[in-house]
């Protein structure tokens, strides 16, 4: 006998089906904890410009959040575009005729980043007196106090 009867490709078949549906909640799991963790890191490292760039050019440079449409937005809402930018005017607001806008960064996947703050500024020396916790996708913080930026796994 030579080949494979239809009756062994259908069980082989369903077998394979079965193995792939017990797997799908693991790897699901699996890829929200890389997207979690990949802006996570994407939103210290937009942290982190700006913390250099207040430091390189010896002025206080903003973090704010856009909202989807790269407009300024009011809400704490850090899941579109973080547009970082030296408040010449120092009214902790973007003036596109006063301010110079250094960069706009972006999440490399969609998250719910949530927060209390709509800005996070650091001075010339790179500090921040704003103490502020990002919470991403609920499982994990990323955290600024003074000089000090980090992420970690929220239990």
């Amino acid at each position: 006998m030579v080949g494979l009867a239809l009756l062994e490709w259908l069980l082989a078949i369903s077998m394979s089906l079965v193995l792939l549906a017990a797997g799908s909640p693991w790897m699901q799991a699996a890829w929200q904890s890389i997207q979690t963790h990949s802006v996570s890191q994407s939103l210290v490292r937009a942290l982190r410009a700006a913390q250099q760039e207040a430091i390189s050019r010896s002025t206080r440079v903003t973090v704010q959040p856009l909202a989807c449409d790269n407009e300024p937005t009011t809400a704490a809402d850090w899941s579109c575009p973080w547009r970082l930018y030296i408040d010449r005017e120092g009214d902790q607001w973007f003036d596109v005729d006063a301010d110079q806008q250094l960069r706009t960064l972006y999440a490399p996947f969609p998250a719910s980043i949530t927060t209390t703050r709509d800005r996070v500024t650091f001075s010339p020396q790179g500090t921040t007196t704003q103490v502020q916790a990002f919470l991403i996708n609920h499982t994990r913080t990323v955290s600024v106090s003074w000089a000090r930026i980090s992420a970690s796994a929220t239990p």
